[in-house]
């Protein structure tokens, strides 16, 4: 077999992997499918963490070069990093840490490495390929979540292998989990939809049965944003709105004519007003869909139809609104992580061994005694991997921020067809961005929410390096 056919077969089971991995992690994020599926997931997960593991080692071989790339050099540093403090505390969970690095690199050198050596139309074709399959499967989850909303329907139920394993569906306590495990981490998930609908809708024409979808899922979506309840991800779809309204107006034809400085303050204006009404916006919607309920049995009553009978719902989260800690325990989680980082600030405690750590060294202390996940991906990294790995991925984000600001400032619209894409991928890199100061994601995670963000990523840096490259021929054909 020669290498050029070898290669190929790589990058056809690649891909099929990327496409695998994001339709069942998507599934598998609905409750429902957990609890049919049972204990046969344990099985799936090893299945597709032992192709991933084979998909490795082969790129190793395949494309060595793509591991030191400028994009990956530093996620590489990283991974090291992880293993270091692996090794150096291999009493705690060496094993467990292990897969968990495993996953880690899946995330960075399968998903989020794009080969631009590949034909451009495949790569676009995968891209448009696994993101419709998530678009599809979120909005399935989403609307059934709404009528789940609507028609009153919220419980805790137990897992039908683990009675002890509890679950919140529909809508209760005031937040709307729907059929999701987790609706922060759903909401983060919902802004990627309208992300990546937005971005199929400008980058090509399509059908008006397609555009009409994509608009509807994004309105389904953004109103599981708005019931979710979560204030990381509402927070994240300001600052997210306050980007992409920035560099649109900052770049609209109607301000070229101004002068630069007043044409900044005219964008950060525009962004700021922006921000606050998405806020204020999704606050009143928020309000009116509460009687939707109570709507759903009048109509169902008028018709003589059984249904529940059904009051305005509450909308306010008891575990925030009731006199309670407004972090939801967070700021106690983060200082006793602290407290764990600094007695081992250089290497961290592990990503999967850091309990087992912490109750050895400070005893049986808040996030011992609840085993909680860190809530805070930032704070995740200094106590996973200290001091070495939080200055590597202090390194990445710095670089990744320089490269898509310095293509958002000095390109044009006009003369750039892939800047709206390049804006609005970079919108959901953002939103991630700033929701991972409250939500453990984007390292040491491999949700199917952590897989679209570096997907989204690499295609990102793949859409600035064709518009350089652009330039680079042309200034060279000159």
């Amino acid at each position: 077999m020669g290498k050029q056919k070898f290669t190929d077969i790589f990058y056809f089971f690649r891909d099929l992997y990327t496409v695998v991995y994001i339709s069942f992690f998507a599934i598998l994020f609905f409750i429902p499918v957990q609890n049919m599926l049972g204990n046969i997931t344990t099985y799936l997960y090893l299945a597709i963490a032992g192709a991933g593991a084979a998909l490795l080692v082969v790129s190793v071989f395949v494309s060595p070069k793509s591991f030191f790339s400028p994009q990956n050099i530093l996620l590489t540093a990283f991974a090291i990093a992880a293993l270091l403090s692996t090794a150096v505390n291999y009493r705690y969970q060496p094993i467990s840490n292990i897969k968990e690095i495993c996953w880690m690199c899946i995330m960075f050198f399968l998903l989020h490495t794009v080969d631009a050596s590949r034909p451009k139309e495949k790569l676009l074709y995968l891209f448009r390929l696994v993101t419709d399959i998530f678009v599809f499967l979120w909005f399935v989850g989403v609307f059934v979540s709404f009528c789940q909303f609507v028609s009153g329907y919220g419980e805790w139920i137990s897992t039908p292998y683990n009675e002890n394993e509890l679950h919140r569906v529909g809508f209760i306590e005031g937040r709307l989990f729907g059929v999701f495990g987790d609706p922060n981490y759903a909401a983060i998930g919902s802004f990627f939809v309208i992300v990546l609908s937005m971005f199929h809708i400008i980058g090509k024409s399509m059908g008006k049965g397609a555009r009409a979808f994509l608009i509807i899922s994004m309105v389904f979506e953004y109103f599981y944003i708005i019931l979710s309840g979560s204030r990381a991800a509402m927070i994240s779809v300001a600052v997210a709105v306050f980007f992409v309204v920035f560099f649109l107006v900052l770049k609209a034809a109607f301000t070229q004519k101004i002068h630069p400085a007043l044409r900044c303050i005219c964008a950060v204006l525009s962004a700021g007003v922006s921000a606050v009404l998405i806020v204020i916006i999704s606050d009143l919607i928020k309000e009116g869909l509460a009687y939707l309920p109570e709507l759903y049995s009048s109509v169902g009553n008028a018709f003589g139809i059984n249904v529940k009978q059904n009051t305005v719902v509450d909308i306010r989260r008891p575990d925030i609104d009731d006199g309670n800690d407004y972090s939801n325990n967070r700021f106690r989680i983060w200082a006793d992580s602290i407290a764990v980082w600094k007695t081992t600030p250089i290497v961290g405690a592990t990503p999967r061994g850091y309990l087992d750590y912490t109750f050895e060294h400070l005893g049986n202390i808040y996030i011992v005694q609840k085993g909680y996940v860190i809530h805070n991906a930032y704070i995740s990294v200094i106590l996973f991997t200290g001091i070495i790995g939080s200055l590597i991925v202090v390194a990445w984000i710095a670089r990744t921020a320089y490269m898509i600001l310095k293509f958002l400032f000095i390109r044009k619209i006009s003369d750039c067809p892939s800047y709206k894409r390049v804006l609005f991928l970079s919108a959901a890199i953002v939103a991630e961005a700033v929701s991972s100061m409250a939500l453990s994601q984007m390292f040491f995670s491999h949700m199917v929410t952590d897989a679209i963000f570096w997907l989204i990523v690499g295609y990102t840096f793949y859409y600035i390096d064709l518009e350089n490259n652009k330039i680079k021929k042309s200034a060279n054909a000159e």
